[in-house]
């Protein structure tokens, strides 16, 4: 706090001042280690305040944490040159103040380097104003694919496999058990026990998404294009993050070229629910605003395209963070809530019940012993009597959970084995 701030550099002056009034040493060992205390409690705050400017997406926010920031920094440094003064004074080394300062330095001129970043984005942002929806979606797509391309891998990246929700009904415990016997052994199982083992194999996830996203002409088509919603969830440190950031790159990558081959712009609307101050009205347009910086009559003209039945557009919903969200927005039907149905080409009242696409990830855990957890997600649409109703909506919703990572760990550490070989050659 400010008054702790206050408080730390008057014991440092008094300190000093005692020093040269001859007090002993001793005094000030009774207040050296508070005073370490305090200011690695300080570095450890500022650290934080620079995390939190790298993770806002808001321009203007960014902009004045920038100025509280500098604030702090300046604070530290007095502080620090007091420390120094007064081990001067007293004739001591202060051991504790090449590693605060060595600390300082390096947050120091990583917020350097982030405040020229802030000034850019605020300078493109200026930019923007004015400049046509889907000039601007572009330029930004364009723009991620293109640093993903310029830059190596620096984490391993397995394949991830996963199981389907084998018995149907929202009303189930959810069931993923995998095969337990032999395939090869198969005939020496009746029918009977294959059934009540509820037998599956693990399929890849990404093979999975890619036939859910599949159009009606994409040879890949399959049952689960019929769907349009889909809930993926795995236990914590499973990879859904990674195999979020994965299925971004096919999506703007691969999945819009070829789309757009058949004359259909993909939108995709990313978005990390956990930051949405309105998540059951404004997903649509608050994401548009945080993470795309869009204003909004870029964000009206954006929709306005959408509905137009004239314009081919596919909108792509890909949620994260489900988990995260306070628990008074769980447990809500987003999709009902924010009306998603109208983010369909030509409008909610449009064929092709199975869009828009909407995607979900969220942890495991928070579905624990829910017999209903199921329904939040159902693409529910109260003015379509071909979804209106629970029974009917969950025709339209899939459910896939990652698969243990246990059999993919030697691929992972030997892939693990290489990434680090690799960045020490590049450490040279």
């Amino acid at each position: 706090s400010i008054d702790e701030q206050s408080a730390a550099v008057a014991r440092i002056e008094s300190a000093s001042s005692a020093s040269s009034n001859a007090v002993s040493k001793e005094a000030w060992e009774d207040q050296k280690q508070h005073i370490q205390n305090e200011l690695q409690s300080k570095l450890k705050e500022l650290h934080h305040t620079q995390e939190m400017i790298e993770s806002e997406p808001d321009v203007d926010l960014k902009q004045s944490m920038m100025m509280q920031v500098r604030q702090q920094q300046l604070g530290i440094a007095t502080q620090l040159s007091n420390v120094e003064n007064v081990g001067s004074g007293l004739g001591i080394t202060v051991s504790f103040l090449q590693g605060l300062q060595g600390q300082l330095d390096t947050i120091n001129s990583k917020l350097d380097a982030l405040a020229v970043d802030v000034k850019q984005i605020a300078s493109n942002m200026r930019m923007l104003v004015g400049r046509p929806v889907m000039e601007v979606l572009e330029g930004r797509r364009v723009e991620v694919i293109t640093k993903r391309m310029e830059h190596l891998p620096d984490s391993v990246y397995i394949p991830i496999e996963c199981l389907e929700k084998v018995v149907p009904g929202y009303e189930n415990e959810p069931h993923f058990t995998e095969m337990v016997f032999d395939v090869k052994k198969e005939e020496t199982k009746d029918a009977k026990e294959r059934k009540d083992e509820r037998i599956q194999e693990r399929k890849l996830l990404m093979d999975q998404m890619k036939e859910f996203l599949a159009g009606k002409d994409s040879p890949i088509r399959g049952p689960l294009s019929e769907k349009g919603t889909v809930l993926i969830h795995g236990g914590a440190g499973s990879g859904k993050s990674m195999f979020a950031h994965q299925l971004d790159n096919y999506i703007q990558g691969e999945y819009y070229a070829e789309r757009k081959k058949q004359g259909v712009t993909v939108v995709l609307i990313k978005c990390q629910l956990q930051v949405l101050k309105k998540p059951l009205t404004e997903i649509f347009a608050e994401t548009m605003r945080r993470h795309y910086n869009l204003r909004d009559v870029q964000i009206y003209s954006l929709l306005d395209k959408i509905l137009d039945p004239g314009q081919n557009f596919e909108v792509i919903f890909l949620l994260d963070g489900y988990d995260e969200m306070r628990a008074e927005f769980r447990n809500k039907n987003l999709f009902t809530t924010n009306n998603l149905e109208q983010f369909r080409n030509g409008g909610g009242t449009a064929g092709d019940c199975n869009y828009p696409k909407v995607i979900y990830l969220s942890r495991s855990e928070l579905f624990a012993g829910q017999t209903n957890y199921v329904q939040p997600f159902l693409p529910i649409e109260t003015d379509n009597i071909k979804k209106d109703e629970e029974a009917e909506a969950i025709e339209f919703y899939h459910e896939l959970k990652l698969a243990s990572f246990e059999e993919s760990m030697d691929a992972y550490l030997t892939s693990y084995s290489a990434l680090s070989l690799r960045k020490k050659f590049e450490e040279r």
